[in-house]
């Protein structure tokens, strides 16, 4: 090889290097079965042709763009490819003769290569400016063509997917047959077209010219897709070839792709109306049931019940005092209470008076409450002397100090209807900016979703709610409100237990017979004794991703009797908008999130706002009556994701950034985001907002928090730059006084700098693995019984043995309550004992709980280094925490 050769191919290799400069982009096709481990080469084929019209048109197109009809049909394929993947970076493999060298023509012999065309057909570009794009780019590479794939591979090292081709799953091959060398004086000769029972590739389109006519075919892998699909692509292929010819100028978003069958399909998807008695409010509705039965139990709390007509009572005396104050209608109020009898009276009674009310959680840290109401512009808050140092301005209703609350209503009754676009509440989700967002939600949304709430999961038969969750969560407004309409029953649980004590408390209490909770509930309930299978008969499980197998186990585990309830929705859309009951028959990785409910519009749309086809992933668009109103005092954002619904003159549909896909048997499946918030133990997150919180501090220049996925349950990590590493547990106390706990990371990475890409983006390939700190050498365990125990934690909390200490406390190495409820579970597994999960809140630490199974008797005692420093430690610190 000469040198200019060599110089030569340095050039083609740099050419193809900056390709792919920015990494190889991978196509996520419409599968109709899950990509196997390895990949195999089972195929089919399909046969299709264009008309005599049609190719003579995509002539006179290649010859008026000075392309050739090679370029006009892999511009075509892209378009394609790019609508039935919601993608505009495609890379499509295709072959040329490799015959580059005149020294190479007088040989026999297969001299084929095949190059990565790699192209980006944006909906804002018109098909022929997409198609000379194509051809510029195409003639380019083939002056590269000499270049060989396999070392173009070997250059990028492109992370090896055994179930995947190294750089493209795609394929494109342009067959130019002369029929005239073919011709035999007598007989009539056509190419034999061979049935394809074997495909490299995904998916490859062939098109074969022939004179005046082009044959074209699908390739496909058997074993990711079924022919009915490939018929479905071969539609679409044609609907786009039919609007390029109709108008060469179309924008490539404006090409209507889908038929007229599909279309319908959105339409009947949507069919939702449900008018039923007319609109109510929930106070209207919970009033009916008063006057229906106003000594049957509404609330139980603690062992006492309250009746209907004495919850109506308090209620009617909250909503007096708050009008006597002038708190009305377009008035907020904040609510900022344990789940007790008074919050449920306080926030009917604020519903009452016309106002609207705001819930925060009483262990949200002081700041942050007084960020959310500052941010409301609460008129008034109900609260109790415990809480009421957070936010002392305006009125304050101290139920502590408000004893005539309890005497007999005296006032009128408070019996308007308010307006069905009137607030009756706002609740304050994460926000990237740093500040959290509230939600608007209007009384004809609330009242929309809770009376088909209590339709679809209530029906007749007498049911008890057990209210568990933090009522700043607005998964909690289906277990207030749905019990008090219907003339039901709710269990209050206070906040005293929480996680999964509280849990394993609310199932052994065998009381409820609904439950709504999230799935990292449903992943602790799954690991929990069950008392009496028979009492608990709903599950409603709303929150993040429900996995089949979490479901499944939990349906076993009540013997096949409980019916578990996926629902879908953002606090945008009031509380669920979507519904799916599992079934154990259905064979899906997670459970779908089903239909529309009651007067509710789903529509999953590409990037420029297009109907996707079935099976194609696309992004989750809300319309209907459940739409919030909007985010208070935030026009800013409120631009952006409520905007008009172009299916429905006049309507405005919310822009969710989920994903998810449709399919016929099961309706849409949630897939994932699409921008970076993130969904946790049930509630969003904006990472932003951590980071802007950490970044606060002066020594933190700058934070990026991840969701980490792992194979029992995902968690936060913080990467921070700052000009030394900093300790955790600082931390992440830090953050507990400005943030909720479940904002809070379980892992901080200290960084000298945030590690880029070439387009100046975060490499989050180039960031380090996460770890716990080592443990000091006087804290490393030194018993046997430390030894497992510490084992136990390491595994639980996916650690190394080394980095677990005697004094370390579980909730500071990133426990939680799922891996609490494990780990207690593996203690008493591995030794035999009866550790209860409320034990490890009065002994945190690996030496305490060594004392106290030893002091139970249920271990034998330990070796003799144990060490008398060891337990004086011990005790130290328990009397510093009051345990």
């Amino acid at each position: 090889e000469s040198a200019s050769q060599r110089a030569m191919q340095e050039q083609h290799r740099s050419y193809w290097k900056s390709v792919f400069a920015d990494g190889v982009p991978l196509l996520h096709l419409p599968l109709d079965y899950k990509r196997p481990l390895i990949k195999d080469d089972k195929g089919g084929v399909v046969r299709f042709s264009l008309s005599r019209e049609e190719v003579s048109a995509l002539q006179a197109l290649a010859s008026r763009s000075q392309s050739t009809l090679f370029m006009v049909m892999l511009s075509l394929y892209n378009v394609l490819l790019s609508r039935v993947c919601n993608q505009d970076d495609i890379v499509v493999g295709t072959s040329v003769s490799g015959r580059y060298h005149a020294d190479l023509e007088p040989l026999t012999g297969m001299f084929v290569n095949t190059l990565p065309l790699r192209h980006h057909p944006r909906g804002d570009q018109s098909f022929l400016s997409f198609l000379t794009t194509v051809r510029d780019h195409t003639l380019e590479s083939f002056e590269h063509q000499s270049y060989p794939l396999e070392a173009l591979i070997e250059d990028l090292s492109p992370e090896r997917d055994t179930s995947r081709s190294p750089l493209f799953d795609v394929m494109f091959d342009y067959e130019n047959i002369d029929m005239t060398m073919l011709a035999i004086p007598g007989l009539k000769v056509e190419p034999y077209l061979h049935e394809a029972y074997a495909s490299k590739f995904d998916l490859t389109l062939t098109v074969s010219e022939r004179g005046d006519d082009l044959q074209l075919y699908f390739e496909y892998a058997a074993s990711l897709f079924n022919s009915s699909t490939v018929h479905r692509l071969i539609t679409y292929f044609k609907n786009i070839v039919r609007a390029v010819i109709a108008d060469n100028e179309v924008l490539l978003s404006a090409i209507v792709m889908l038929p007229e069958a599909e279309e319908e399909l959105i339409t009947q998807f949507n069919d939702t109306v449900y008018e039923g008695p007319g609109y109510l409010p929930v106070t209207a509705l919970f009033r009916q049931q008063v006057v229906a039965s106003p000594d049957a139990i509404a609330l139980e709390y603690q062992g006492a019940a309250i009746s209907y007509l004495e919850l109506d009572r308090l209620s009617e005396n909250v909503a007096a005092y708050l009008a006597a104050a002038g708190v009305g209608a377009g008035d907020l109020v904040g609510v900022l209470l344990d789940r007790e009898p008074w919050l449920i009276a306080g926030i009917l009674g604020v519903l009452k008076s016309g106002a609207a009310y705001v819930p925060v959680d009483t262990d949200y840290p002081a700041n942050r409450t007084a960020a959310i109401f500052e941010a409301a512009g609460v008129k008034a808050i109900i609260t109790r002397t415990a809480y009421s140092g957070e936010w002392n301005k305006g009125i304050i209703l101290n139920l502590d100090e408000a004893a005539y609350l309890q005497q007999e209503p005296s006032s009128p009754r408070f019996e308007t209807v308010p307006e069905g676009d009137s607030l009756a509440y706002v609740i304050y989700t994460s926000g990237s900016s740093g500040v959290p967002k509230g939600v608007m939600i209007r009384h004809r949304s609330l009242a929309n979703y809770i009376t088909w709430a209590v339709r679809r999961y209530v029906g007749e038969q007498p049911a008890v709610f057990g209210l568990h969750t933090s009522i700043a969560f607005d998964l909690t407004v289906t277990s207030l409100f749905a019990p008090l309409v219907s003339g039901n029953r709710l269990v209050l649980y206070d906040s005293t237990d929480s996680g999964a004590v509280l849990l394993e408390k609310v199932l052994h209490d065998n009381h409820c017979t609904i439950l709504k909770m999230t799935p990292s509930h449903l992943k602790m309930l799954a690991e929990m004794n069950i008392a009496d299978p028979n009492v608990l008969r709903t599950l409603i499980v709303g929150g993040e991703q429900l996995e089949t197998r979490v479901a499944a186990a939990v349906h076993t585990q009540f013997g096949g009797l409980v019916k578990i309830y996926n629902e879908y929705g953002p606090t945008e859309a009031t509380v669920g908008c979507m519904c799916y009951q599992y079934n154990p028959a259905d064979d899906v990785l997670n459970v779908p999130i089903g239909y529309p409910i009651d007067n509710m519009q789903l529509y999953l749309l590409d990037r420029y706002q297009r109907a996707v086809p079935a099976g194609v992933e696309g992004e989750v668009y809300i319309s209907g009556v459940g739409i919030a109103a909007g985010y208070h005092g935030r026009d800013d954002l409120n631009a952006g994701v409520f905007i008009p619904n172009p299916f429905c003159k006049g309507a405005v549909m919310y822009r969710s950034y989920d994903t998810a896909v449709y399919q016929a048997e099961y309706g849409l499946i949630y897939r994932g985001r699409r921008d970076t918030q993130i969904k946790l133990r049930g509630h969003r997150i904006e990472p932003e907002e951590i980071a802007a919180q950490l970044c606060r501090r002066e020594d933190v220049s700058e934070a990026v928090i991840l969701l980490k996925e792992a194979e029992k349950e995902p968690f936060l990590v913080c990467y921070y730059v700052a000009a030394s590493p900093l300790s955790s547990t600082i931390l992440r106390a830090y953050l507990r006084e400005r943030l909720p706990d479940y904002m809070v990371p379980d892992f901080y990475v200290h960084l000298t700098a945030l590690p880029l890409t070439v387009n100046g983006k975060l490499d989050e390939s180039a960031l380090p693995a996460h770890r716990l700190e080592e443990a000091a050498e006087q804290h490393r365990p030194v018993t046997q019984v430390q030894r497992e125990l510490a084992q136990i934690w390491a595994d639980v909390l996916g650690a190394e043995i080394s980095q677990i200490g005697t004094q370390m406390n579980f909730f500071d190495l990133g426990g939680n309550s799922m891996k609490l409820l494990r780990m207690v579970n593996s203690i008493n597994s591995h030794f035999r004992t009866t550790l209860q999960v409320s034990d490890i809140f009065r002994f945190p630490v690996i030496a305490a709980i060594a004392e106290h199974l030893r002091g139970q008797g249920d271990i034998a005692p330990d070796d003799a280094d144990d060490g008398l420093q060891d337990m004086h430690t011990t005790l130290g610190i328990l009397n510093q925490t009051g345990a």
